[in-house]
């Protein structure tokens, strides 16, 4: 607990205060002296040398926005600043802690964000920034505990619009100063306005939105330019270090399913897959792995799912088209039960493979490994909430999905890497030969 005596209480003010650019690898929120105007210190005096600098300081307020940047930038929000004492605040937050906490927070959420001041002097337009070195962030008052049947961004609407109601430079919708945009005539186009509701209904800003709208008498052509240009970039984004194919030239995920069995069968042999049990399909959702490897291939599969397999009408008509029944369906988590109960399908079985398989994947390399089986996943979500206990060999916490590949493949120097020609997460780890 840390005393009273040492923390300096932000003072009211009319105005919100916007905090952008947290960052999950160091726990620091920047923001710069344009939203300053909040705090009762003169902005012209944040300076290195400022007295406030190293001081312990609590902003208490609403969660005004949230939304995901990057894997470094996380978070972005934006609070409506109050001020005022609170108890029980928890000392110094461990890095991954940080990680996690802005997924446990909702909009709307009475919190509180303990923090140590610091003030750095920029070479930009900006005279300064301040850095809050986040120390712990406390949840006082969940909104829906209050308003269990409205939605905060319905209520928030015309304070967001007061909110910007200041005019912003139209230099800042010209091209080059952010990344990621989508230009259209030049200039960076709201995406809020054109990937929501009709004729841009849902950028809360509006006219006050200093990001590119354009005509409302164009909105239809431009949505369309927008989303086309969207395509096109979040495919190029997409792009995983070490990936040389050409992003436009790559399927799109609904043939994910076919193409990852073109390249087992390509990479370990039709012939080879067939022995045993054949393949086990873990974690295969609606069977897409299963129903290719054995119907169209005549590959033995077994899949396992926690999930009730519904089979559609079209699925039915292409089992009869084939001649052959529904591969079986163990509905189960992959664990040592499991495997011990089914020791003969596990001890016996070609291959393990795994598409996108989330919190399994690592199940998915353990058990290949522990029997000495061949295997072949396509990792995805890092699901690092639920595994925070994640360390590559360097003590690096496993945040993103590089650091999960990496980690992954530090289990056994025999693992390799490709890549398939579909769009996302492309990246296929595999050993290709049974295990001595």
């Amino acid at each position: 607990m840390i005393a009273e005596s040492n923390i300096t209480y932000l003072p009211m003010h009319q105005k919100p205060m916007q905090l952008t650019s947290i960052t999950t690898l160091s726990g620091l929120i920047e923001y710069h002296k344009r939203e300053l105007e909040a705090l009762e210190f003169a902005p012209n005096h944040l300076t290195e040398t400022s007295h406030h600098n190293g001081r312990l300081v609590r902003v208490r307020g609403l969660l005004f926005r949230k939304r995901k940047l990057s894997s470094v930038l996380r978070e972005s929000c934006m609070f409506q600043r109050k001020a005022g004492p609170s108890d029980g605040l928890s000392s110094n937050s461990s890095i991954p802690d940080m990680y996690f906490v802005t997924h446990d927070l909702h909009l709307g959420d009475l919190i509180i964000v303990e923090a140590i001041i610091q003030t750095k002097s920029l070479s930009s337009s900006f005279a300064a920034k301040v850095v809050l070195d986040v120390h712990s962030v406390l949840l006082i008052e969940p909104w829906k505990a209050i308003h269990p049947s409205a939605r905060f961004d319905a209520v928030c609407r015309e304070s967001d619009r007061i909110l910007h109601s200041a005019k912003v430079s139209t230099q800042v919708a010209t091209a080059g100063k952010y990344i990621n945009m989508v230009l259209i005539q030049g200039k960076n186009a709201c995406k809020y306005h054109f990937n929501g509701g009709k004729n841009g209904t849902s950028c809360l800003r509006g006219a006050d939105c200093h990001f590119w709208h354009g005509e409302l008498d164009d909105y239809d052509k431009n949505k369309k330019i927008w989303a086309q240009k969207r395509i096109q970039q979040r495919l190029e984004l997409s792009q995983l270090d070490g990936d040389d194919i050409d992003p436009h030239s790559k399927a799109f995920k609904a043939k994910r399913a076919r193409i990852f069995c073109e390249w087992l069968s390509s990479t370990f042999g039709e012939k080879a897959l067939r022995q045993g049990s054949g393949v086990v399909d873990v974690a295969g959702g609606r069977g897409e792995i299963s129903f290719d490897l054995w119907n169209r291939r005549g590959i033995p599969t077994t899949l396992i799912d926690p999930r009730p397999l519904v089979v559609s009408k079209r699925r039915l008509k292409q089992l009869a088209k084939y001649g052959r029944e529904q591969c079986p369906h163990i509905e189960s988590c992959l664990t040592d039960e499991l495997i011990a109960k089914f020791g003969k399908l596990f001890n016996s079985c070609s291959l393990l493979v795994g598409m996108h398989p989330d919190e399994a994947t690592e199940a998915i390399v353990d058990t290949s490994l522990a029997l000495r089986k061949p295997f072949a996943v396509v990792p995805c979500c890092v699901m690092t909430r639920k595994f925070p206990e994640r360390r590559s060999r360097d003590g690096t916490f496993v945040a993103t999905y590089s650091n999960f590949v990496q980690y992954l493949m530090e289990k056994d120097a025999r693992i390799k890497t490709s890549f398939l020609p579909f769009a996302g997460q492309n990246q296929v780890l595999y050993i290709d030969s049974k295990m001595k």
